[in-house]
C-alpha cells in the first residue's frame, strides 16, 4: 500500500531530524557507546539466526525491529557527532 511507505518514510525522515539536532546540540559524549553497538549487532545476529529456525514466532521479529531501531538511533547520534566534533 502507498500510504503505508509514505507514512513509514515520513516517520523515518522524522526520527533522523530529531536525533540529528539532539545530536547537535547535547553534551552528552555518545561516541564512548561504540562498543555498545558492536554488542547489539551481536545479539541481533544470533536473534537473526533463532528468527531463520523459528520463523512463524512474532515476538522475534518484534524484538528484531526494535534492537534494529536502537542500533540505528545510536549509530545516527555517534556519526553526526563524531561529524561535527562534539
Amino acid at each position: 500500500n502507498n500510504q503505508i511507505v509514505l507514512a513509514a518514510a515520513l516517520m523515518t525522515a522524522g526520527m533522523v531530524a530529531i536525533l540529528t539536532l539532539y545530536a547537535f546540540f547535547t553534551k552528552t559524549d555518545f561516541t564512548v557507546c561504540l562498543s555498545a553497538i558492536w554488542i547489539l549487532l551481536g545479539v541481533m545476529l544470533m536473534v537473526g539466526i533463532f528468527m531463520f529456525i523459528f520463523r512463524s514466532c512474532q515476538t522475534l521479529h518484534i524484538i528484531y525491529c526494535g534492537l534494529g531501531l536502537i542500533i540505528f538511533s545510536i549509530y545516527l547520534i555517534i556519526d553526526v557527532q563524531l561529524i561535527t566534533g562534539n
